[in-house]
This record gives structure tokens, C-alpha cells and sequence, in this order.
């Protein structure tokens, strides 16, 4: 395997602890860290997602300090952090333990964190239709405390739709 291959570059040794790790790795991103790249499994997101008549809600709905885990599309590493999503609605609103199923579907695949705040928005708007809609995403990025840089900052990004 690939994995392997690079082991054997990295000159590192195969032992009883690592001689399973190239199939290990492989699963890992396959199966969980990158499970919905490419749109994979979107069918069950939105099988999930249920929507109900909005009655006479007209001030914001918040879902703070949702916790995700992504990875950098550029190294591979992980970054993570929490997620605060509010909207008005107009005519539906959604069960409350669905958007962290949003959040968490969106952040199982390689990306820009700047990508998935837009991906979770705009997912979310074409779902409610709300009045207005915002994502806020606040993550640290182990590329950038591990490699390079080597800080231990916060990067924030966020989506805003407001409907005219």
C-alpha cells in the first residue's frame, strides 16, 4: 500500500505494534475521517432532516458551541473547534438536534474550514428557507500549532444570508 510505502521511506521499522497501521490508516480515513467526501452518504443526511410548520416563531434560534473535528485539505491534519448556527424562520423550523447532524455530516471529508462554513450554511438555507441565517465557526488548526507557524491561534469564519 501507499502507506506503506511511505513508512518505508520515513525508514521506519515494521513491528508487532505498526505492522497492521498502513490498513488502520486506510480505514480510518475511509470510514470515518473522509466518510462523506464527495457528497458520499448525502441521501441519509437528508433522510434525517425533517422539517416542521413554523408557528409564529419570529426572533433567532441559536445552536451554540457545536464541537466538530475536520481535516485541513492541504496536510491532512486535523482541525477543530465549535460551531454556532442561528437563523429566523419563516415558514419551518427544524428539530434541534439536526443541525449537529449537519455540522458533523460536513466536517467528515478533507476541506478549507473556510468551505465548510459555507457548505453548512448553504445546506441549511435551501433546508429552511429561513429569513436570515448564520454560521460561526471558531477552530485550531494542529497544521499550523504542529508545522510551520507553530501557533496555538483561533481562526473564525462565518456565513451570513439574509433574505430581501
Amino acid at each position: 500500500s501507499h502507506i506503506s510505502a511511505i513508512s518505508s521511506l520515513l525508514g521506519l521499522e515494521v513491528s508487532v505494534s505498526n505492522i497492521g497501521t498502513p490498513n488502520r490508516v486506510a480505514k480510518m480515513y475511509c470510514n470515518e475521517l473522509f466518510k462523506n467526501r464527495n457528497d458520499f452518504n448525502l441521501e441519509e443526511l437528508n433522510s434525517r432532516m425533517k422539517v416542521f410548520p413554523n408557528e409564529g416563531v419570529t426572533t433567532p434560534v441559536t445552536i451554540k458551541d457545536i464541537e466538530f473535528c475536520s481535516t485541513c485539505e492541504h496536510h491532512w491534519l486535523p482541525f477543530m473547534g465549535h460551531i454556532t448556527v442561528s437563523y429566523i424562520p419563516d415558514k419551518s423550523i427544524i428539530g434541534l438536534s439536526k443541525i449537529p447532524r449537519v455540522v458533523k455530516y460536513f466536517s467528515l471529508r478533507p476541506q478549507l474550514q473556510e468551505r465548510l462554513t459555507k457548505d453548512i450554511g448553504e445546506y441549511l438555507v435551501n433546508l429552511l428557507q429561513p429569513k436570515s441565517l448564520t454560521v460561526e465557526v471558531t477552530a485550531t488548526h494542529t497544521c499550523v500549532m504542529c508545522r510551520g507557524a507553530e501557533s496555538n491561534c483561533e481562526t473564525s469564519t462565518s456565513f451570513e444570508y439574509r433574505r430581501d
